[in-house]
């Protein structure tokens, strides 16, 4: 199967000073490239070719990384995508403008949400480059900071909130706000010195502590990364996508990351610690496990499927926060 999305941005900043640029991302389920073309350069220059199919989350990171690649100011709605439609065509726009962009937190939080829950904001919200909406999910992003509200419980505030809410976006700002309000982190909660997490080196002890709700010392949190690598079976959790219910081992690993700074874990690569080490060698290897026996399971038709691609989202997102985009 061949795809192509190609980006388009026309602007006339003043009388006689009109331009044109184009970006390309042609590929097929083995490989991909990018090409880009402007008023500069009628010529189409190769950006990037690239191993791997063609995905809309994969356009979005080259866009970033890739110098040749950057619009700036608020550009959005100059910008034309043929190849994509809807929500997905909005994240490449709010990609693209990445110099002093519109857009800029918004985007950062939306590609933290699984592909369904930020299909069902555009359904109910609209056009989420549209500055209503960007400003709507400036609210919310401002209420979940000050909340310490993870990502994960964020994903289900949307499905729970958007679902039984009023037209409009300031009712569904409220209904997020109250939602976090419910949920919010006390930091005068329980939480788990360095010997309650010596002691966790079973599933069932391991669990537990995913009750104590407070943030967790870089130093407890690595005790407990190392007795999970060691624990078998590994701490079985319920969790949730869209609102349905499953059973997997990723509910105690997203308390851990989430009660720390982005890539704190990463940081134990730079200590001597063997167990420290091995403990993160597992973790990668647990991650890609599950994430292969999710792609390689059948059953339970669509809503199965839809229910499996989430979880593998959540995967790779948790393999994001602790090693990095990559």
């Amino acid at each position: 199967m061949r795809e192509n999305v190609t980006m388009e941005c026309g602007h006339s900043p003043a009388p006689g000073m009109d331009w044109n640029v184009t970006v390309s991302f042609v590929g097929n389920a083995k490989m991909y490239r990018v090409w880009s073309r402007s008023d500069e350069d009628q010529n189409r220059v190769l950006l990037k070719q690239a191993a791997g199919p063609l995905t809309w989350r994969r356009m979005v990171a080259d866009i970033k990384e890739l110098d040749e690649i950057g619009l700036g100011g608020d550009l959005l709605s100059d910008i034309q995508v043929s190849g994509l439609t809807g929500w997905q065509s909005s994240l490449l726009k709010m990609a693209w403008c990445k110099f002093e962009g519109p857009a800029e937190r918004q985007l950062e939080f939306l590609l933290d949400l699984p592909d369904e829950t930020i299909a069902l904001l555009e359904e109910k919200l609209g056009d989420l480059t549209d500055p209503d909406v960007l400003a709507a999910l400036d609210e919310v992003i401002e209420a979940k900071e000050e909340l310490q509200i993870s990502m994960a419980q964020v994903d289900q505030a949307i499905n729970e909130t958007t679902k039984a809410m009023r037209k409009g976006l300031d009712p569904w700002v409220r209904s997020m706000s109250d939602w976090f309000q419910a949920h919010e982190v006390i930091d005068s909660g329980p939480g788990v010195s360095m010997e309650v997490a010596r002691r966790s080196t079973t599933a069932e002890t391991l669990a537990i502590v995913t009750t104590m709700q407070s943030p967790l010392a870089v130093e407890v949190a690595r005790v407990l990364l190392v007795n999970w690598s060691k624990a078998e079976p590994k701490p079985v959790q319920e969790g949730r996508v869209g609102g349905i219910r499953f059973r997997s081992t990723i509910p105690f690993l997203q308390w851990l990351v989430q009660r720390l700074e982005p890539g704190a874990l990463a940081s134990v690569t730079a200590h001597e610690d063997g167990d420290e080490l091995n403990a993160m060698e597992a973790l990668d290897a647990h991650i890609a496990a599950e994430i292969h026996r999710l792609r390689t399971s059948s059953g339970g038709g669509a809503l199965g499927h839809g229910v499996r691609g989430g979880i593998v989202a959540s995967w790779d997102r948790l393999r994001r926060q602790v090693f990095g985009p990559g």
